[in-house]
């Protein structure tokens, strides 16, 4: 078993010789054998123990064990006894999420205080079929087939390689202290639900099952990394980013092979799921669709999925009290300078404004445009229009709208900024002082 460790911490280069390792150490099986092997390989490793005080007696006895142990091989012992139903009932959260918040949150204190370089955990062989069964039933994508990752950014589960069975034969071998915790007998909880009475049934079908699911999570592995890479390649076709929107090429998305997984690839990692999938693709004709995650707007455009985060909307309220005057915008700023001579090339651009200066007043309001607002597009000889109907037939997203400001003067605008000023305030041959208006 020592060898068999030692080869696979080297293999899977979970940290190197000169590594300090704390292990998440509870008093049990898994673990005991864990830290023993440790200090039999020789590695530098501190041990934590969490006493969460639920067992009464029996939760004494496991930090004493542990302390006892760590005193025995002259090795750091870190010890914390929390009120775990207590955080749990303030925080209306379960007693086992409670307890697995509370002593990660530890963990990182204690690597951050005295310098551990990684976490090490007890899980096994077991754990990971068990994961991977629970995945199966609870319904999952390839994620959730690869079991519980052997290293996961500081955190190291070296016992991986081994069954349960294998690590309780070495424990009795080597007369490890142990303890048994009589939770795990308990059928409440669905992990031991699936080791005691859905396990037992797969061995008698093959009684080799843990050597077999070791080969099957290798093939798993490497499936995934396939298969991510594959996702990657159809990405690079059909994604852009531009500022705050991820935009997804809907032709793109339409020809692709395993579109669903594709789509689903794409959109989970802003909180949204396999229902999303199904409802995007049946309003994937529906313009203006939109969907919400806890974290993510998607809308339906014309050509294109357009991802953003949702933020609380502030109204957006400024002054130009003087000329000139630069004001902040959330992205970028608006000028406000006077011209003296008409610029040789009228056609500014939209994100320009040519003004009379005779017809507008100070001071100058900046807003997000609101439902009623009307104007007079420039052009259009005098004629009103609301301003969300010029939006809608420019064809801006609703994202885009949402961004949408106006500069008014004595309750009249001026300038959608960035898109059209208004027919009113136009320079014409007896104007004598300009107004330029600049978007940045």
């Amino acid at each position: 078993m020592l060898v068999a460790f030692q080869d696979y911490i080297e293999q899977t280069a979970l940290f190197s010789p000169e590594d300090k390792i704390l292990l998440a150490i509870s008093g049990g099986v898994d673990s005991m054998v864990m830290a023993s092997l440790f200090h039999a390989a020789g590695f530098k490793f501190g041990i934590a123990h969490c006493n969460f005080q639920l067992r009464g007696e029996a939760s004494d006895a496991d930090e004493q064990l542990v302390k006892k142990q760590a005193r025995e091989w002259g090795v750091p012992f870190h010890v914390i006894q929390f009120k775990t139903k207590e955080e749990s009932g303030k925080q209306q959260k379960s007693t086992e999420l409670m307890a697995r918040e509370l002593r990660y949150q530890w963990f990182a204190e204690l690597m951050q205080t005295f310098d551990y370089q990684f976490l090490a955990t007890g899980h096994h062989l077991n754990d990971s079929l068990e994961t991977l069964l629970y995945n199966l039933a609870k319904g999952t994508g390839i994620r959730g087939l690869h079991g519980i990752p052997v290293k996961n950014d500081k955190t190291i589960r070296p016992l991986s390689f081994a069954s349960r069975d294998k690590i309780v034969s070495y424990a009795i071998a080597e007369k490890i202290p142990f303890r048994e915790d009589a939770s795990n007998q308990s059928l409440e909880h669905n992990r031991n639900l699936i080791r005691h009475k859905v396990i037992p049934p797969l061995k008698e079908i093959n009684p080799s099952l843990e050597h077999t699911f070791s080969k099957t999570l290798k093939q798993l592995k490497e499936t995934e990394a396939l298969f991510l890479w594959a996702v990657k390649e159809q990405h690079q076709k059909m994604i852009t980013e531009e500022a705050d929107v991820v935009k997804v090429n809907m032709v793109a998305l339409k020809s692709a092979v395993a579109k669903s997984t594709v789509l689903f690839e794409i959109i989970y990692k802003y909180g949204f799921n396999s229902d999303h999938v199904d409802q995007i693709f049946r309003a994937i004709d529906n313009v203006g669709a939109q969907f919400y995650s806890k974290t993510h707007h998607i809308l339906v455009g014309r050509k294109e999925l357009l991802i953003k985060r949702k933020k609380h909307t502030q109204a957006i309220w400024v002054k130009i009290e003087m000329l000139p005057d630069t004001i902040n915008l959330p992205k970028g700023a608006l000028s406000a300078t006077i011209l003296k001579e008409l610029p040789v090339n009228l056609n500014q651009g939209k994100a320009i404004a040519l003004v009379d200066l005779a017809k507008v007043k100070l001071p100058f309001i900046v807003r997000k445009w609101k439902e009623g607002d009307r104007f007079q597009p420039l052009g259009m000889k005098g004629k009103s229009k609301k301003v969300s109907e010029y939006l809608r037939d420019e064809k801006l997203s609703l994202f885009d709208k949402e961004a949408v400001l106006v500069l008014e003067s004595e309750g009249e605008i001026v300038w959608v900024v960035g898109h059209r000023s208004d027919e009113r305030f136009k320079i014409t041959k007896n104007t004598k002082e300009i107004l330029r208006l600049s978007r940045s």
